[in-house]
């Protein structure tokens, strides 16, 4: 089956829905102005998770197809109950590139779509032990991006945090460089004041 999926996908043309979405691709794949918002917010995210080292490729026009069709769903607490540990930007950033790369592999072997054991996955219907299993892995990979979003967090808070330490000390060494100045002018000004009453 692996092999016959592979030399499909090698044999199988390439299909316009693969390319890297972008906004000038709205002529050809349009998408609602409500969902705009979240293709873009998803997109972001997408970047984000593939500079923290996930091989995630490009954002394609597929997974922007699937962010609008379950941009309604996958942000919704009483669809995906198994994923309500997420917020909902995470699930529909993972959900939508599932539901495009299980879309392309049906592509890739020639047969229809069939998403029913995503949408049962969605309702929290029962589903087979092949399909849990599949699941699994995804539920074990948006667990690994969410660690590894929370982690980079953590890394730009405590740099922020860092910074303005660094500024705080350097503001409490300007003022104390300031006060020694004074402290210098004020001596000279003094010793002045003194010398010129002497010479009186």
């Amino acid at each position: 089956m692996l092999a016959t999926v592979r030399r499909s996908l090698y044999d199988l043309p390439p299909d316009p829905q693969d390319k890297p979405w972008s906004m000038a691709t709205l002529d050809e794949y349009p998408i609602s102005p409500e969902a705009l918002s979240m293709v873009l917010n998803v997109w972001k995210r997408h970047v984000k998770i593939v500079a923290l080292g996930f091989p995630w490729g490009i954002f394609t026009i597929r997974i922007a197809k699937w962010v609008t069709r379950l941009s309604g769903v996958a942000t919704d607490e009483k669809w995906g109950a198994r994923l309500s540990d997420f917020p909902g930007s995470a699930r529909l950033c993972v959900l939508a590139r599932l539901y495009a790369e299980t879309e392309k592999l049906y592509q890739s072997i020639n047969q229809p779509f069939d998403s029913t054991a995503l949408d049962h996955y969605l309702m929290d219907l029962p589903i087979s032990a092949v399909d849990e299993q599949l699941l699994s892995a995804f539920e074990a990979e948006l667990a690994k991006v969410e660690a590894a979003e929370q982690a980079f967090k953590k890394k730009v808070a405590e740099r922020e945090a860092q910074k303005e330490a660094d500024e705080l000390a350097k503001m409490e060494r300007d003022q104390q460089d300031m006060e020694k100045r004074i402290a210098r002018y004020e001596a000279r000004e003094k010793e002045r004041t003194h010398n010129q009453e002497l010479k009186e």
